[in-house]
């Protein structure tokens, strides 16, 4: 497989809990672009690739793990035909399981230390 050039990602857009970056188009058409993202995955170079049902649209999608700070994403995209090549739309999303997980922990740990806290304080310090 030899590199094809692409024109590289200018923006990105935050939209509530997702990040939406600005589409990339490429001369690959659309199954071209899916296959070499298996190939790549296959070889080990892109974490938790999986190709998903094709959209109602006939759009061709797939999805990728990001691990990064402070949370692990999901890179959704979606693949297009245009013209002689194809557009790539992606939207990164963050997972919510560890962050309900951080919560839940500090409100777990912290709450029955303010009882603990107010018995300890006498009350005639008029604090």
């Amino acid at each position: 497989m030899s590199p094809t050039p692409a024109e590289p990602c200018s923006t990105v857009r935050r939209t509530g809990l997702a990040w939406r970056l600005e589409p990339l188009r490429t001369p690959l058409a659309p199954r071209e672009v899916v296959g070499r993202l298996d190939s790549l995955a296959r070889r080990g170079k892109l974490p938790g690739f999986r190709s998903l049902a094709a959209g109602p649209d006939g759009r061709l999608r797939f999805a990728v793990s990001l691990f990064g700070e402070p949370f692990d994403r999901l890179l959704v995209g979606s693949v297009e035909p245009v013209g002689e090549g194809s557009r790539i739309d992606w939207r990164a999303r963050v997972r919510l399981k560890t962050p309900a997980a951080l919560l839940g922990g500090t409100l777990v740990s912290l709450w029955p230390g303010v009882p603990m806290l107010d018995k300890m304080i006498p009350p005639s310090w008029g604090w």
